[in-house]
């Protein structure tokens, strides 16, 4: 189905009017676009139609990986016959003719993609300059253009930029430099084969414990990520059905060991009993900056209260490491935000008397 705004970045919107400070992911509006970027820091600039001529939104897409490169792709509902020829234009010039079977078509998501990277480069140089691009679709009986604003394509690129820490990289968007590419330690996982091999018997097949809706396609969402170190690797991976508002996440730990196997990693928490642990944190978000993990049990779709947890992972190296930091509740489904997460109640540490 075409979509407005991509789904994970239409939760954060309405999600972050209320309870903003669970998200830790780099977000940004600039003019006519919008940037937002995961955990596992892929990014996406969207851009929307200027009317309603069957495409949908506009994407620049781009993983966080050392040799990844950008993709181009917009929606389209229903989708375009198979016959139809689509010109890509930027403010009336024509860029490049593309006929449909050349697209890569998404149908979860309705969207078709620029296969070839040396198109997605021109067409990109070319948008850098201009003010509106066009996609022309004739599907041999009738031809409709879609334009979308340029306004803040260029600022948005140098958002992502310096969130995937490329700035003045030589694979940069935009802020190219004579620096080489430097190995990310935080990426993505948007696929069952890019998980190391011990870790496919928690998601293959619907028997298995992290299986999602009796597949694993929740995966594709890419809104699970690996934190690398020199001496492992954790996994924080979507684990399991969670509902209409809350995914429950597992994490994984494996080291760089030879012959090792991942194994799963407990955070600590506190019950009324004291100290304890917990396998699985609810919609979580992660800081590379400030290498915090942050999640949000959602007592209702809307927001204004649930749970939220926030640890710290102090040593760089120690990936599996990570050290409580607060838990905040707000029990009342009561509509008020009550100022955000950050003004909740503390259930740990407790106020000293």
């Amino acid at each position: 189905m075409a979509h407005v705004i991509p789904a994970i970045l239409a939760g954060f919107l309405l999600t972050g009017l209320i309870a903003a400070t669970a998200f830790a992911a780099p977000f940004r509006e600039i003019k006519d676009i919008y940037v937002w970027c995961s955990s596992g820091l892929t990014c996406n600039l969207t851009m929307e139609p200027k009317q309603s001529n069957g495409l949908s939104t506009l994407q620049i897409e781009r993983r966080s990986g050392t040799y990844d490169g950008p993709t181009i792709s917009f929606g389209s509902y229903p989708k375009l016959a198979e016959n139809s020829i689509l010109s890509f234009e930027v403010d009336g010039s024509d860029i490049f003719t593309k006929s449909i079977d050349e697209l890569r078509f998404n149908e979860p998501r309705g969207e078709y993609t620029l296969t070839e990277p040396d198109d997605v480069a021109i067409l990109l140089d070319a948008m850098k300059n201009g003010s509106v691009v066009g996609i022309q679709v004739n599907n041999g009986s009738s031809t409709t253009t879609t334009d979308y604003s340029l306004s803040g394509v260029v600022a948005g690129l140098i958002f992502i930029d310096e969130a995937q820490n490329r700035l003045d990289q030589s694979n940069a968007l935009h802020v190219k430099g004579d620096l080489e590419p430097r190995m990310p330690n935080v990426l993505s996982v948007a696929a069952l084969e890019e998980l190391p091999l011990s870790l496919h018997r928690w998601f293959d097949g619907e028997n298995s414990p992290c299986s999602f809706y009796s597949n694993s396609n929740r995966l594709t969402y890419g809104d699970g990520f690996v934190i690398n170190s020199p001496y492992g690797a954790l996994y924080v991976l979507p684990c399991g059905d969670g509902g209409a508002y809350n995914q429950p996440y597992a994490l994984f730990y494996l080291s760089s060991s030879e012959d090792a196997f991942a194994e799963r990693v407990s955070l600590p928490s506190v019950a009324d009993t004291g100290p304890t642990v917990q396998t699985d944190a609810w919609n979580v978000s992660w800081d590379n900056k400030t290498r915090e993990l942050s999640a949000f049990f959602k007592g209702r779709g809307l927001g204004d209260c649930g749970v939220s947890n926030i640890w710290a992972m102090p040593d760089r190296e120690r990936v599996d490491l990570f050290v409580l930091k607060e838990i905040r509740s707000r029990p009342d489904c009561d509509g008020d935000a009550a100022g955000g997460i950050d003004n909740w109640p503390l259930v740990w540490p407790t106020a000293k008397n």
